[in-house]
């Protein structure tokens, strides 16, 4: 039997708490990549479970699951984190033009 995989957006107040986790933002939003802003951008994290740890780093399934968060929600680019042995999938909207194709870097 295969594994479920089950993606949960995290509220506002666990984002918050998710973004303050010890190498969780060493990988963040610099710039959005259609208008050129590059400040104050709204972030979408989502808990990712189903996942066992060799996987977590398969892009087929990182693949499958950036698929369906932008059907699902919309948003055109995720970055996939596993800080203390969790896996989040970490996205970005800027402010300015409301694009989700967000560059993040170091």
């Amino acid at each position: 039997m295969k594994n479920v995989i089950k993606i949960k957006p995290l509220s506002d107040v666990e984002t918050i708490a998710v973004l303050k986790l010890r190498n969780f933002n060493g990988l963040k939003p610099v710039k959005c990549e259609d208008c050129g802003h590059s400040t104050d951008f709204t972030r979408n994290v989502f808990r990712i479970y189903g996942i066992k740890e060799d996987e977590s780093y398969d892009y087929e399934v990182y693949g499958m699951i950036s698929t369906h968060i932008r059907k699902i929600y919309g948003i055109d680019r995720v970055f996939f984190k596993s800080p203390n042995s969790k896996f989040y999938a970490d996205s970005a909207c800027c402010p300015k033009c409301q694009s989700t194709k967000i560059i993040f870097d170091i």
